[in-house]
């Protein structure tokens, strides 16, 4: 359990987890009365495997469920199982993100530190997908080396909580649609507090890519920094 809670899973998969399910709230809110509401709390209040009540467990999973479909909805549709990620794409020759001079000194810091020879330009034009894998598991290696670096963990934080609450619009906002439908005759309050969600959630999905790609940029950027230092 300790090992739980940390700061990544504090910032980057519990707050997010907590926004998802808001509108689950609001439902119990609006449409339960007190007695189904009180049978929920003492539901949730059931311990098992020592002091584990059922809110935790489902917060757990509400969790895992957010990152599985930020992680293998988005990010794998957008970029490609990190083949098109900005840690990728930044090494390749042809981009102009980085500085000539600095990419130079980047790769070379690859090759001396891991022993992996980045493909040179003709070589890249020529597979760019085995470019793209090498630069990848070159990548890998980076972070690894790199850890849990002050600025590389807040911005990996960053990239985190948005790409979880991103994956957990798919399920918050048809939530927030129901609510919203079956609320028709209820008052201004709660219609007004379901569109306010419902635009926040697709505002999410709408940009999911540029937030995405914006995120990683500033990571990629302080991962690149730290590494080099080291």
């Amino acid at each position: 359990m300790k090992d739980l809670i940390n700061k990544y899973n504090i910032q980057a998969r519990l707050i997010p987890s907590i926004l998802i399910a808001i509108p689950l709230f609001l439902f119990q809110y609006v449409n339960l009365d007190s007695s189904q509401i009180n049978f929920l709390k003492q539901l949730g209040e059931i311990e098992f495997l020592g002091n584990i009540t059922i809110s935790i467990a489902l917060i757990y999973f509400f969790m895992q469920l957010n990152r599985y479909l930020g992680k293998h909805l988005f990010e794998k549709y957008y970029f490609k199982k990190q083949l098109y990620f900005p840690t990728t794409t930044w090494l390749m020759l042809y981009d102009t993100s980085l500085s000539e001079n600095f990419k130079t000194k980047l790769r070379t810091k690859i090759q001396s530190d891991f022993n992996i020879v980045l493909l040179n330009i003709d070589e890249e034009q020529e597979n760019d997908n085995l470019a793209r894998k090498t630069i990848r598991d070159a990548n890998g290696l980076i972070r690894r080396k790199v850890g849990n670096g002050k600025l590389t963990l807040q911005h990996n934080i960053e990239y985190g909580f948005f790409r979880n609450l991103i994956g957990g619009t798919i399920i918050a906002l048809p939530i927030t649609v129901i609510i919203f439908l079956i609320n028709l005759d209820n008052n201004n309050f709660i219609l007004g507090l379901t569109v306010l969600l419902g635009f926040i959630y697709s505002l999410l999905l709408i940009f999911s890519k540029q937030i995405l790609w914006n995120k990683g940029c500033l990571y990629a950027e302080i991962l690149f920094q730290e590494f080099m230092t080291q």
